[in-house]
């Protein structure tokens, strides 16, 4: 299996820092699957990496001068924040990346060796990628990157993960496959395996954590054991969302988790020094977020029988209205909701300690759910 990574997960997945992306690698690099990064895909990454630097120091500068502006003290080195050297955590981000890449042998695609006349010639054409003339340049080039490497392995099973699917993937099909206009482009390839996974847990539940196997849950360490709620806890309290299905709000964050309920862990093991560990549970959880005026009338009429005192649907969560005039089109609001969660910690075995940790949501709701 080859897989190749596109821009849009990454930035996701916190610019290769994310809990996912780690046990991603990790397994893959265990399994001894090959992982690519298109050329243009690391260039365009170190760009946006760039932008989010400069966007977050911007918004640290906003708020320490708002803060200045309140207090008439400003925040200092003696208080834990410093000012930030700009060109000095860019420099440092590419570090890191490298040394990622080379840690879990992710091979960098050149350039693909395509002429401009080639490119010019093929945005004229109204085949995918292109969707426009003017647009589709970059994902052109991974495409033709991709092609390269399809052509020169085809034999291979495939895996493309982009949340990009509406330029490389055909509509409304599942599972994901690539456009055929891309597919007509293969040289004398017509039974290529190639799937298209647009997230990156989903791929590896699916595709990779069948292939680890068991490990002995007797490896975690009892003091990971003892302070599992409150590793719960803190993951909980202030997760931000979308939305989640059943709740009746959008751009939602936790606000409360009582009464957490972990259920029994599973263990897969990362070759010898690392165990992956899942821990299943359900919490009471206080969500805010905001809902659209329109909404809630037609949330609030669905939920009572005609006399107005019996409940509809019993599992509809009461909406509390925190500010009915947050704009012209949404107000503010709060519910209370069951939720599950998964809990995933990476453990050094030998340390006997936490390597990173990460939850999720089986009813989280995103752009491309």
């Amino acid at each position: 299996m080859k897989i190749i990574l596109d821009t849009c997960i990454l930035v996701k997945e916190g610019h290769f820092l994310s809990a996912s992306m780690r046990k991603f690698l990790k397994a893959a690099n265990f399994l001894k699957i090959s992982v690519y990064l298109p050329e243009v895909v690391c260039d365009e990454l170190l760009a946006n990496a760039k932008c989010e630097i400069d966007r977050q120091s911007k918004i640290f500068n906003e708020a320490n001068k708002k803060l200045i502006e309140l207090t008439g003290e400003e925040i200092s080195e003696t208080d834990g924040v410093a000012r930030i050297d700009l060109k000095k955590a860019f420099s440092e981000y590419k570090r890191q990346l490298k040394n990622t890449l080379k840690q879990h042998n992710v091979k960098i695609l050149n350039y693909p060796n395509t002429s401009q006349k080639e490119i010019i010639e093929a945005s004229y054409t109204g085949k995918m990628p292109f969707k426009s003339p003017e647009k589709g340049y970059k994902d052109y080039l991974i495409w033709q990157t991709m092609r390269e490497l399809i052509e020169k392995n085809p034999s291979q099973k495939f895996v493309f993960l982009t949340e990009n699917v509406k330029d490389f993937c055909e509509k409304k099909h599942d599972p994901l496959i690539l456009h055929a206009d891309l597919l007509s482009q293969l040289d004398d390839i017509s039974d290529v395996e190639i799937r298209v996974f647009t997230n990156l847990s989903l791929f590896f539940d699916e595709e990779l954590a069948p292939q680890l196997r068991g490990a002995d849950p007797g490896n975690i360490p009892d003091d990971v054991l003892k302070k599992m709620e409150d590793i719960a806890e803190n993951l909980l309290m202030f997760y931000p969302a979308e939305g989640f299905e059943g709740v009746p709000l959008n751009d939602v964050h936790i606000t409360s988790a009582d009464n957490i309920r972990l259920g029994e862990p599973t263990a897969k093991a990362f070759g010898s020094d690392e165990i992956l560990v899942t821990f299943p549970g359900t919490v009471d959880a206080g969500i805010e977020g905001y809902i659209s005026k329109g909404d809630y009338r037609s949330y609030e009429d669905d939920r009572f029988y005609e006399d107005g005192h019996t409940s509809k649907h019993k599992s509809n969560p009461k909406i509390f209205i925190s500010d009915p005039d947050w704009n012209d089109h949404v107000m503010a609001a709060s519910v209370s909701s069951e939720l599950q969660f998964e809990i995933e910690l990476i453990i050094d075995k030998e340390e006997r300690e936490i390597v990173s940790e990460e939850i999720s949501f089986p009813t989280e709701i995103s752009y491309f759910h």
